[in-house]
């Protein structure tokens, strides 16, 4: 599949969380392209939006509960939460699943690179004149990388820990395990078929989309227990064109990284903007 920016499709808004003190708080859903159906939550602060952040989840972690989100709406904020499709959410997901799921033999991560995309186009609806910025750890910032390097239209990059970047050197240096390990799976039933993996993991690595991101890059970097290798990662880094920052956090895992010190580096950037 290819993925489309401005897909054409309708969406639901309904409001939930009535009475909220802060935020009006409302549900989004559409139909994705294969059928799946797709949820994001949706805080707009009730005075003056500055911006909105759209925010995307690490595999398998659950999206952000309404009080987290809710801080958004302290700094003057909107935030766009995805519920990652088939993973911990609302969303579903119609795309086969085999042992060697979500990279292979399927087309899943190109679908949630499509749901990410659709987002985008609906909050240009929903806020024409406001920036949008994303913030996203492992998953959710490779969803967010090829989401800007797409459409154009994010201004600024949050995102940590990224996944789904540079295959081929994950696999020959043997990092193929926990979160990679399909990979490792798919070859040693596969043996002969390396070349034509790597040629069909291009379509979701980031570093294929990665010079085309024009969003400013605010990078967090975990230094223990990486899911993706450190140079893998500092490659996708230094491809960019516009790049703003790298935090190294030598002393924390990805896990711990993303439940407390980059959401605060996030939100001191967010409320000096």
């Amino acid at each position: 599949m290819e993925l489309q920016y401005k897909r054409e499709f309708t969406y639901n808004k309904t409001n939930i969380l009535e009475g909220h003190p802060s935020a009006d708080c409302y549900g989004l859903s559409f139909l994705a392209g294969d059928n799946s159906n797709i949820y994001a939550d949706l805080f707009l602060p009730k005075g003056e939006v500055k911006a909105v952040v759209l925010e995307v989840a690490d595999y398998k972690i659950a999206p952000k509960d309404y009080l987290n989100l809710s801080r958004y709406a302290l700094h003057g904020y909107a935030v766009c939460s995805l519920h990652v499709r088939g993973q911990i959410g609302k969303s579903s997901n119609e795309q086969s699943w085999s042992i060697y799921a979500p990279f292979l033999e399927n087309d899943y991560f190109l679908n949630l690179y499509q749901d990410t995309l659709d987002l985008v186009s609906i909050l240009e609806k929903e806020f024409s004149s406001k920036k949008i910025y994303g913030f996203g750890v492992g998953q959710g910032a490779a969803c967010l990388a090829v989401a800007s390097a797409v459409s154009k239209k994010i201004d600024k990059l949050f995102i940590a820990n990224i996944d789904n970047c540079d295959f081929e050197t994950i696999v020959v240096e043997d990092k193929d395990t926990g979160y990679y390990e399909p990979l490792r799976n798919y070859l040693r039933y596969n043996i002969e078929k390396e070349d034509e993996m790597f040629k069909s993991l291009e379509k979701i690595d980031v570093l294929s989309y990665a010079k085309d991101i024009e969003a400013e890059v605010y990078y967090g970097q975990s230094g223990l227990n990486p899911v993706t290798p450190l140079a893998c990662q500092n490659k996708f880094f230094d491809m960019l064109a516009s790049k703003k920052e790298i935090k190294k956090y030598r002393k924390f895992e990805k896990e711990v990284l993303q439940e407390h010190f980059f959401d605060e580096y996030v939100l001191r950037n967010l409320a000096q903007d």
